[in-house]
């Protein structure tokens, strides 16, 4: 009789776990970030940075788009492509730190400064939403080619573009990337060279309408420093 009551114990503890997994408790979702042999060669010199997608999270029903990061360095020396730039001691340190977080990316890039990027005519998440899950897209940000606004570029499966601002308002506006004043409240560091640093992470919602987001991939920074206003 003890083994028939036992048997209906282990049996009922087996339904209730099988009632709570059909009953839709949170999902955990994983996404992927970005392939970094994707990001654009662009020159550092031309204003413009990038990076493309190729149905990465095609088969996560979490996935909605992209956000981005940015942060501006100071540098003593002048950079003329990516890889000479990450000699710069601090930027390596900060971009090794960020891109080997697999959790609480967000947080981790507010802690060293960086802001997400603004975009004006749209403030819900993502920043860039891609609708077609396993299609493919090519995403350039291009701070100067509008001469006062900087500008996200998506072209692929979908094709549009948007003004993005810097994360700093002033009388109320988002400063655009192309007013860049020392002492501004992103942009205080001081040296001889500066350089603007993109970082992008794949962004979702899961099944409690929590945001979720990727580990996070630095794009090619872009020298501004012709563009600080004395």
């Amino acid at each position: 009789m003890n083994n028939f009551y036992k048997n209906i114990k282990y049996i009922f503890i087996i339904l209730n776990i099988s009632i709570l997994f059909s009953c839709g408790l949170e999902q955990g979702y994983i996404l992927y970030s970005i392939d970094p042999t994707t990001i654009e060669p662009l020159s550092i010199q031309s204003g413009k940075t990038g990076f493309s997608y190729s149905g990465e999270n095609s088969s996560i029903v979490a996935f909605t788009g992209f956000e981005l990061y940015y942060k501006f360095f100071a540098a003593d020396s002048e950079y003329s492509s990516r890889d000479t730039f990450m000699t710069n001691e601090t930027y390596l340190t900060t971009k090794t730190t960020i891109e080997s977080e697999i959790s609480n990316t967000q947080s981790v890039l507010s802690q060293y400064g960086f802001r997400r990027v603004i975009r004006t005519d749209k403030p819900s998440l993502p920043l860039i939403p891609i609708s077609n899950k396993t299609g493919s897209y090519d995403i350039v940000v291009d701070i100067i080619t509008d001469a006062t606004e900087g500008k996200i570029f998506v072209s692929g499966d979908e094709n549009y573009d948007f003004i993005i601002r810097r994360n700093v308002q002033v009388n109320g506006e988002y400063l655009s990337f192309m007013n860049l004043t020392i002492g501004q409240d992103d942009f205080t560091q001081s040296g001889s060279y500066y350089y603007l640093c993109f970082v992008v992470m794949s962004y979702g919602v899961d099944e409690q309408l929590n945001s979720i987001y990727s580990s996070a991939v630095f794009l090619k920074p872009i020298n501004v420093t012709s563009y600080i206003i004395p």
